[in-house]
């Protein structure tokens, strides 16, 4: 039965083949761009969904207004806001702050730029990056500490990473971004960052060793992003009615 069914189909095709075809090639279309919709829906909704922390994690973002002008909403922020926001408000447990800024390296005589992530030092703790070598509760307590990624790794030393890369730890780069060149020392190995994170690096530097050297403590302009861990009881609208309080107080004289 089966089989004269199928005989039956093909003669159809047959006898109109330019109808058949214009069928069948929409048919096979409408299919392509289906799961070209779902492969990309599935990619976007699984951005940054391996963070341990997720469902706690959230970045500080500003709308501002200058005049007449339209508004606009930005996630840049200003250094202070995390401090405060953690030492004020009790449904903040923690905050860590991140911001990209170029550096020079040298390599014997080769002078790479990069741009790595300034981050807290607690920054690995906040966020699910694991390191394959290295303890991430202590990697960037120094301020002239440096994580790698495993592609980083290859690039500066791809000795090292043919043997495991757990003897690129301790080695030493010379790194600079004022006037002279330091010595970091590689403090972890992190994995190469999944391409489904919104943040992305191949290097980790302490953001202490970049605040030391300039002024932090203003309330308004502001270059970085600031990202906030609450605690599972607090209500959103509550925490923001209070970082805009303190936001207010703080520039209440500079506005």
């Amino acid at each position: 039965m089966l089989e004269n069914y199928f005989k039956i189909a093909w003669r159809n095709i047959w006898r109109n083949k330019i109808f058949s075809a214009i069928k069948i090639a929409g048919l096979s279309i409408g299919l392509t761009v289906c799961m070209l919709i779902m492969l990309y829906t599935k990619d976007e909704v699984s951005f940054d969904q391996f963070h341990k922390n997720k469902a706690s994690i959230y970045r500080v973002v500003q709308t501002m207004q200058f005049g007449q002008d339209r508004t606009d909403r930005i996630g840049i922020t200003q250094a202070p806001l995390g401090v405060a926001f953690a030492k004020e408000i009790p449904e903040i447990r923690s905050f860590v702050r991140v911001n990209q800024l170029p550096v020079t390296i040298k390599k014997g005589a080769d002078v790479f730029t990069e741009n790595p992530l300034f981050v807290d030092s607690n920054y690995l703790d906040v966020f699910s990056f694991p390191l394959s070598k290295g303890n991430p509760a202590t990697a960037l307590r120094d301020i002239h500490s440096i994580v790698l990624s495993k592609d980083a790794v290859k690039k500066y030393f791809p000795q090292d990473a043919e043997h495991g890369y757990s003897d690129a730890i301790g080695k030493t780069m010379q790194l600079k971004m004022f006037d002279e060149f330091e010595n970091f020392t590689v403090t972890g190995i992190a994995e190469n960052v999944p391409e489904n994170s919104t943040l992305k690096f191949e290097m980790l530097l302490p953001l202490a060793y970049y605040t030391r050297s300039n002024n932090y403590n203003g309330w308004i302009g502001g270059t970085l992003n600031t990202f906030l861990v609450l605690s599972p009881t607090a209500k959103i609208k509550i925490v923001e009615q209070k970082m805009q309080q303190l936001f207010d107080k703080n520039t209440k004289e500079q506005v």
